[in-house]
């Protein structure tokens, strides 16, 4: 249970998240297991990722996963994270429970959400959020966004704080890291 949250801004990629884990009687722990990362994907470059759910999920995401090579003259972004990148990723994840699980990917100024079916979508409001806070947090973002001067960093701390008052699974501290867009 958490709150990520993506943000495409001025050709940077914005990720945040919440430290709380919650188990299914609802103990809650503060981790220090980061729910927001950054890695490498061959041929494409920097990419950040964001997961909610079973921590062993995000962990494979982080440790065990290893992207296939972006071939340019193959396919564009979007072709080969629908395809390619998520086949592989499917497989890899073959045998691990995923039920509730998902995660955000930013990658060439784009942000793909993958869901627990492994279906692969991009919001076209150059934001998304995912996570049992989302609801909270999406509605933060959309007042947020339109009117305020604030960077990217401080729109996503707003975001995850009003989260974490409307919801007992987001939480404090919050990590919060970006990329840029564009190779």
């Amino acid at each position: 249970m958490t709150a990520i949250i993506g943000f495409v801004e001025n050709n940077k990629i914005w990720m945040g998240a919440d430290s709380l884990s919650v188990t299914d009687v609802f103990d809650q722990q503060v981790l220090l297991d980061d729910k927001v990362f950054i890695k490498n994907i061959a041929g494409l470059g920097p990419s950040i990722w964001g997961f909610a759910g079973y921590y062993r999920y995000g962990q494979v995401l982080r440790y065990n996963f290893h992207p296939p090579l972006f071939k340019r003259d193959s396919y564009d972004v979007e072709e080969y994270m629908k395809t390619v990148f998520i086949d592989a990723l499917k497989d890899k994840l073959e045998g691990i429970d995923v039920e509730e699980c998902e995660c955000m990917v930013g990658v060439q100024g784009r942000l793909f959400q993958i869901s627990e079916d492994y279906s692969v979508t991009s919001p076209m409001l150059g934001y998304s959020v995912c996570g049992s806070g989302s609801l909270s947090a999406m509605g933060a973002m959309t007042a947020l966004i339109p009117f305020t001067h604030l960077s990217g960093e401080e729109i996503i701390r707003r975001a995850l704080e009003a989260a974490s008052i409307c919801s007992a699974s987001v939480k404090p501290p919050f990590k919060i890291l970006s990329i840029n867009g564009n190779m």
